[in-house]
């Protein structure tokens, strides 16, 4: 054990940038050691080592650093933190995320992909979340966010879409009052630009959107902008439980005017996860008297009550959501009294 571990220590010493060691021999280096990193055992070894430290430095590619030195850093970093001592630390570190941010421009999806990861694992934790929000630096705060941001709306997409790992991010870092009140910023204009994902052919794009949704409808006050028409919210979240389900006339009478006749290009939710998460964001909404009386003027409960929405999906599925499709359909039944 004392014979691998001096072994492993002389392997690190081999990545200090400041040695006379070649590129090569780094790269060589880093090979034996990213494997160490995929076991619980090879973790704490290396968690007592400097390992980490000589990585930071190491996360961009550039003459003294190569592509495969950067994949094989950030793979091990992603390792690491399922330590929480290591991700606490990888966390508190403002040049590993804007070195990761950086990466997500990269033209290497592998980098791309593999910077997405972690910072999806660094948002993980509060600490996290404020360093990606740069909450320590008030002319600065959300800076960062919104050029990840930038990225996720309009860069165009690879292979795999690794990009989409930011809408993991951006679920993350909105369960922070901060995270959420950056979002819901109406002079940055972002929600308006991410509530289209809602119905993306992407399902981790859908998904991590509806997360971030569910968290911004938790936000005191931002039930009225959500619902506005500025963002259109509502029409977002039911259209993919509108398509495939006929209503009467009745029903859709007052209904929004996208829902009433669905374009045929529209397309069911799928998945089970991203029914619950919309269902979940209504409940919230549902939960404020303006959001009540628009469901009510808009013809909402048709929709979301039609036991098309969820009798496919499996029985433990049914259960995470009876509770929240009860309570809307009480409040439906209420509205109803109250019409007659």
């Amino acid at each position: 054990m004392e014979e691998n571990k001096e072994l492993v220590l002389e392997l690190i010493e081999f990545l200090s940038l400041d040695s006379k060691h070649p590129l090569q021999v780094r790269e060589t280096a880093l090979e034996h050691l990213a494997p160490m990193t995929t076991t619980e055992s090879g973790r704490q070894m290396l968690k007592k080592t400097n390992l980490s430290n000589y990585l930071f430095n190491q996360l961009k590619v550039n003459s003294n650093v190569s592509s495969m030195i950067v994949k094989n850093g950030l793979t091990c970093l992603i390792n690491l933190c399922s330590i929480s001592d290591c991700l606490l630390q990888i966390s508190s570190q403002e040049k590993v995320v804007s070195s990761l941010v950086e990466n997500m421009n990269s033209s290497d999806s592998t980098i791309v992909k593999l910077s997405g990861i972690l910072l999806n694992n660094l948002t993980h934790n509060e600490k996290g979340c404020a360093t990606l929000l740069q909450l320590n630096e008030p002319m600065k705060k959300g800076l960062i966010l919104s050029k990840l941001i930038e990225m996720f709306v309009f860069q165009e997409r690879m292979e795999e879409d690794p990009h989409s790992w930011i809408a993991s991010v951006l679920m993350n870092v909105t369960q922070l009052t901060e995270g959420r009140k950056i979002i819901l910023d109406e002079k940055r204009g972002t929600i308006p630009l991410l509530t289209p994902f809602i119905m993306d052919q992407n399902l981790m794009r859908r998904k991590y959107i509806l997360g971030m949704i569910k968290n911004c409808c938790f936000e005191a006050g931002s039930i009225e902008y959500l619902i506005s028409d500025q963002v259109n919210l509502l029409v977002h979240l039911l259209m993919p439980l509108r398509a495939g389900i006929t209503l009467n006339k009745e029903d859709v009478e007052g209904a929004f005017t996208e829902l009433k006749n669905p374009p045929k290009s529209s397309t069911r939710e799928k998945s089970a996860e991203c029914r619950k998460l919309i269902l979940k964001s209504l409940v919230m909404i549902s939960s404020q008297k303006i959001g009540r009386q628009l469901l009510k003027d808009k013809k909402v409960y048709p929709i979301i009550l039609s036991r098309e929405t969820f009798e496919k999906d499996k029985e433990k599925v049914k259960k995470e959501v009876e509770k929240d499709w009860i309570k809307l359909q009480k409040q439906w039944e209420k509205e109803k009294e109250e019409l007659d």
